[in-house]
């Protein structure tokens, strides 16, 4: 004969509920079935597990509460020694099927499993359901304002194929549970919107009907400091180092050189801003065209550069210097202007070093043919100052202009304004960097904050 062991409170419990000739697990928990069955889901976040901005999915981990009211499994605590509490499990009474819409993992669809958690049950017919879940949903992202930006993501729970008239359903948000920050993205707020939509044609012969809809917003916002220290004041000190071309002396060899391998780097954090965005973004973000500025101006100094160098050391002359007016405002007012020799301090310069070494072998000369040396001293001193250089000189020393002649001429002048342009463009090149940053930034100060969730009627 089998032994037989006492029956515990809980245990009669479950047989005096669950064993009852007309309990159905597959039927509503209602004994009107013109009521609809109020399911009250609470969701508490507890962690962000990680947030695919690539392919606009977010992955977070909750714990899901659902309460309802089953009017069939009820009872007398009196009756089984003041046990006015039990736990079931989800498979043994009636759940609600509710789906988590965007979901993209079939494991998380379906928010309560009968597989998963487990059920306290009182005495009233009150069902508190708990179970973890972790959810893979899809986010669309706005990285317009990247990465100084906010994101709102939406997860949509409905009844599955159950209408309003059945299944009644609520969310609301555990204001207990803030998991969802990390060192990337900060939780602002979560918000909760209950409505319902319209089923036109859900059956034949019947009219329009309705279904729940809970939508739960999770707003967050994005610490920016990791991308400015890694790409944006790298990419921005990177085009500033390629526009030392202009400063870089053209006969120095490395103008070029200096260009190029800034876009180099400029187009590995191309590569890094690519990787980290959507690639099927509806918005352009500022940061991509803040860099695609930097990319370009980076690329522009090259081509100018070379061409500076073809002015300096090209073999004809320039054509502009038959005009009068462009001469002289190449060669004298903007040299000028910047702070740069102009082209008769420059010339002055090279006959000055030209008297210098002619002098001493005017003396000699002197002496060879007996002149006194009081007067060539006289007149040495005449050629080597500066002062004394307007004063009518003897015709000796006139021969010392005379060195210059058309090509070494016509060389000074290239020199003057290869390095005119060169200052000229370097202050083009920055005032047009500086007034792009102005804009890009003006432009991050109209971000409005994270957008709505709930779709428009």
């Amino acid at each position: 004969m089998a032994a037989r062991y006492p029956r515990s409170a809980e245990g009669r419990v479950r047989d005096f509920l669950l064993n009852h000739a007309n309990f159905s697990l597959r039927e509503r928990p209602v004994l009107n079935s013109s009521h609809p069955v109020h399911v009250a889901l609470k969701v508490g976040f507890y962690a962000m597990i990680d947030l695919n901005e690539r392919d606009e999915v977010i992955t977070t981990a909750s714990w899901i509460t659902a309460l309802w009211i089953d009017e069939r499994l009820t009872w007398d605590p009196a009756d089984f020694d003041g046990t006015d509490l039990v736990i079931m499990n989800p498979d043994e009474i009636w759940v609600p099927k509710i789906i988590l819409s965007g979901s993209l993992e079939s494991e998380s669809v379906g928010v309560i499993d009968t597989h998963r958690g487990s059920i306290l049950l009182t005495s009233e017919g009150e069902v508190n359901l708990g179970t973890a879940l972790v959810q893979s949903t899809n986010c669309p992202l706005s990285v317009r304002y990247f990465p100084f930006d906010s994101q709102v993501c939406p997860f949509e729970f409905i009844p599955e194929n159950q209408l309003l008239e059945h299944v009644d359903l609520t969310v609301e948000v555990d204001p207990d549970a803030y998991g969802l920050n990390t060192s990337e993205w900060t939780l602002l707020e979560t918000s909760v919107t209950n409505l319902f939509f319209e089923i036109v044609n859900h059956t034949s012969n019947r009219p329009t009907s309705h279904m729940s809809l809970a939508i739960l917003c999770v707003h967050i916002r994005r610490d920016p400091w990791y991308y400015i220290n890694t790409l944006l004041i790298p990419s921005t000190i990177l085009c500033l180092l390629s526009f030392m071309t202009f400063v870089a002396p053209t006969d120095s060899g490395e103008r070029s050189s200096i260009g190029i391998s800034m876009i180099l780097g400029l187009t590995v954090f191309q590569l890094l801003v690519s990787d980290t965005l959507p690639t099927a973004s509806s918005d352009s973000p500022l940061l991509g065209q803040f860099m695609n500025v930097n990319f370009l101006l980076a690329c522009l100094t090259v081509p100018f550069s070379i061409g500076n160098i073809n002015v300096a050391y090209g073999d004809s002359k320039l054509l502009l210097m038959k005009y009068g007016c462009v001469r002289k405002t190449l060669l004298e007012t903007l040299p000028w202007l910047i702070g740069l020799p102009t082209y008769s301090d420059r010339v002055s310069k090279v006959i000055a070093k030209e008297d210098e070494h002619q002098a001493p072998v005017f003396m000699a000369k002197r002496k060879d043919i007996g002149v006194d040396e009081m007067a060539a001293e006289t007149l040495s001193k005449a050629v080597t100052s500066k002062r004394n250089r307007v004063s009518p000189l003897p015709f000796a020393f006139q021969s010392t202009e005379e060195v210059l002649t058309g090509t070494e001429k016509a060389k000074i002048e290239a020199r003057t304004v290869a390095l005119v342009a060169d200052r000229l463009l370097l202050l083009v090149f920055l005032l047009a960097f500086c007034g792009f940053a102005i804009n890009i930034w003006i432009q991050f100060q109209e971000d409005v904050g994270p957008r709505s969730c709930i779709p428009l009627e």
